[in-house]
């Protein structure tokens, strides 16, 4: 899907929260892109939290400094490994000292796996739950640098038995679809999918339609078209 910049105010975000916490959604993920790059992202943050809803986030890290203690109200702030060690290490650092609890969400691919040892020491240092991620091959390209689930699964069963327990693993590396189920994806324009893979739309979070009107409806499509990224 192309973008073509208007994404949702935050009056509309607003009143997408509210949809949500109304209909008994009690978690909420801001994702991207770059979430810091939204300039109302703390207020959104706070008006979910005055929701009663837990509140994370997952971003690249390079901008988390910017804001300082405004970033008390996130439960989980997770930092993708894709900006290099430095940053990874500057950012747990960060959240450490603000008491924030933390994750590091790590792809396995070819041409990460050689950092992976350092990765989970840096886990144990700052300690952040490591969410290991199997690489979803959306062109020739990914499958070039895919490691393939079942080894990330036995990658991860062997850091939780030998060096590190807080470890986890995505849906897709347990061969388990979550989509519609447990969770949805909602893009900067509202626009709904069963995940933020499966470009399928749902429709857009502002219409008149219940949550449970887009989990059915994504149910569907994924039974009917079935999921590229699920082994049978």
């Amino acid at each position: 899907m192309e973008k073509n910049g208007n994404e949702l105010s935050t009056e509309k975000w607003k009143k997408v929260i509210s949809k949500l916490a109304a209909e008994n959604v009690w978690q909420i993920t801001f994702g991207g892109g770059e979430p810091l790059f939204r300039k109302d992202i703390i207020e959104l943050a706070k008006y979910a939290k005055s929701k009663n809803m837990l509140v994370s986030m997952t971003t690249n890290g390079l901008k988390l400094q910017k804001f300082g203690n405004k970033l008390n109200m996130f439960d989980r702030i997770s930092v993708s490994f894709h900006t290099g060690i430095e940053n990874l290490v500057k950012s747990l650092k960060f959240l450490n000292e603000k008491n924030i609890d933390a994750a590091i969400n790590f792809i396995v691919k070819k041409d990460t796996i050689p950092f992976l040892n350092t990765i989970v020491e840096i886990a144990r240092i700052y300690d952040a739950t490591l969410l290991l991620l199997t690489l979803k091959p959306v062109n020739k390209e990914y499958y070039e640098k895919m490691i393939f689930p079942e080894e990330v699964y036995r990658i991860a069963k062997d850091i939780f038995m030998h060096k590190y327990q807080k470890i986890a693993v995505d849906g897709f590396t347990c061969n388990k679809c979550y989509g519609t189920k447990r969770f949805l994806t909602i893009d900067a324009i509202g626009n709904v999918y069963p995940c933020s893979f499966l470009r399928k739309s749902l429709g857009n979070i502002l219409e008149d339609k219940p949550i449970k009107y887009y989990m059915r409806k994504g149910i569907n499509i994924i039974n009917t078209h079935g999921c590229p990224y699920r082994r049978t």
